[in-house]
């Protein structure tokens, strides 16, 4: 068995951390997908969860199809790893980032306003949170240097995910952040997030 579920019967509005957290007393998890309802309010919502291991991953079928979730009891079965759902859902294929010393995504999940991505870079962990689009259809992201709530932390709100990032980077370089995310290579940071298409 791989590390992918595909996970069934969730409630109209899942909470990508409850989730995480629901399926991390089986093992680490490194990555929540959502999947919205193609048909709102037909209780269709779903998810792909892949588990830190093959064994968690069985763990969590096995102990948790059945159990209850926000009042509904979870479906949780085996999902084909990396090479397209059979239900017809787009996956998310993992890319491989060429430079593993510099920058990598280590956890991505998807919440209601937002994608959460979490990047090790060399000897730091920052947090990215893009936002969709707002009205005015601008993109807002934050970069926080750790999930702490007090972390150190930038934003910038801009016509596209791209120039957001880089304002950003522009701002942390010229010392407007604090100091943790000024040492951040910014470079390697958005080719690891063009990797997995997230700008």
């Amino acid at each position: 068995m791989g590390t992918k579920l595909y996970v069934a019967n969730l409630p109209n509005a899942p909470s990508a951390p409850a989730l995480r957290e629901h399926f991390s007393a089986c093992g680490y998890v490194s990555d929540v997908e959502i999947v919205p309802d193609r048909n709102p309010g037909r209780g269709r919502v779903s998810a792909f969860i892949r588990m830190g291991s093959s064994a968690s991953a069985e763990r969590a079928r096995t102990e948790l199809n059945g159990s209850s979730f926000a009042g509904q009891l979870l479906l949780v079965e085996a999902a084909p790893d990396d090479s397209g759902d059979q239900r017809g859902y787009p996956t998310r294929r993992p890319e491989k980032n060429e430079d593993e010393s510099r920058t990598r995504i280590t956890t991505q999940f998807r919440e209601p306003a937002n994608m959460t991505y979490e990047l090790d870079c060399v000897d730091t962990t920052i947090v990215l949170r893009v936002f969709y689009p707002t009205a005015t259809g601008e993109w807002r992201i934050v970069a926080q240097a750790s999930r702490a709530a007090d972390a150190p932390s930038a934003a910038s709100t801009a016509p596209s995910r791209v120039e957001a990032l880089r304002n950003i980077a522009r701002d942390c370089r010229a010392g407007a952040a604090a100091t943790t995310l000024g040492r951040i290579d910014w470079e390697s940071v958005e080719q690891a997030m063009t990797k997995v298409r997230a700008l």
